[in-house]
């Protein structure tokens, strides 16, 4: 698992939208588009904040009865297709421009 001090941030380089509950993301580069469900939005509209990982557990952990392992799990491997896909990007809080 990721430091969750570490922060989600969206990429620049990335489009989104939401539709009937879904979002979708269009990258803008490679022109691929990526489809987030329910839960999946939810966690994109928390990362248009800038939060810290820990932040994203617990604003879903506070929204869904799920598990804190089995959520973390979850959001791991979203983050590495979001990270892979080159929607989203994890920085050091440090390197965080201040709003």
């Amino acid at each position: 698992m990721r430091n969750e001090s570490l922060i989600a941030a969206p990429s620049k380089e990335q489009v989104s939208c939401e539709m009937d509950g879904d979002t979708i993301i269009l990258e803008l580069r490679e022109g691929g588009y990526f489809e987030l469900n329910e839960i999946g939005t939810s966690i994109w509209n928390v990362i248009q904040k800038r939060p810290s990982i820990q932040r994203i557990v617990a604003a879903m952990l506070d929204e869904y009865d799920v598990t804190g392992s089995q959520f973390r799990a979850d959001l791991e491997e979203l983050l590495d297709e979001l990270v892979g896909n080159g929607l989203v990007e994890i920085r050091d809080a440090e390197a965080e421009p201040s709003t």
